[in-house]
């Protein structure tokens, strides 16, 4: 699957991601609790992945990005 097949899957879930995102920072999550949440994520379902499973991460760690 190349990239732009992979961001036309993940594209659905990203508005939720980001949804989800804000509401722990409302409620006092900061980034590097997020980036912690990420790398658990990234261990449990990437770790061995030969590229699909990084690049979700990475596109998910874009996504939970402040921006100021």
């Amino acid at each position: 699957m190349d990239r732009s097949q992979m961001l036309k899957l993940v594209e659905p879930m990203l508005s939720d991601f980001k949804e989800e995102i804000a509401r722990l920072r409302s409620v006092g999550a900061t980034q590097a609790d997020i980036e912690d949440m990420l790398d658990k994520f990234e261990s449990a379902y990437a770790a061995d992945d030969d590229g699909e499973g990084k690049l979700v991460v990475t596109i998910l760690r874009q996504a939970a990005q402040q921006h100021s």
